[in-house]
């Protein structure tokens, strides 16, 4: 269940639940608490959903995160990582 938190005013809350809604049809809300997920949990979800890949593909990803990126960027929350910092 999401809370988008409390509102002094009935309109205020409408406002915030009609951006919410739009952005919802567009396709464009992201829930804010994915930004604290690691990328070592989003990884793991990622690639356990990705039903598509090839039986080598897979392998190889899964190489790749757990020598290079799964070190050092692991605990990282998603919203943490920036360009700056890889």
């Amino acid at each position: 269940m999401y809370s988008a938190g409390v509102y002094p005013l009935k309109a205020d809350a409408l406002a915030c639940l009609a951006t919410i809604e739009s952005d919802l049809r567009r396709g464009a809300w992201i829930d804010p608490r994915a930004g604290k997920m690691t990328l070592r949990v989003y990884a793991d979800e990622w690639l356990d959903q990705r039903h598509d890949l090839a039986f080598r593909t897979k392998e190889l990803y899964e190489c790749l995160l757990k020598r290079h990126v799964i070190p050092t960027f692991g605990n990282a929350t998603l919203i943490g990582l920036a360009p700056s910092k890889i």
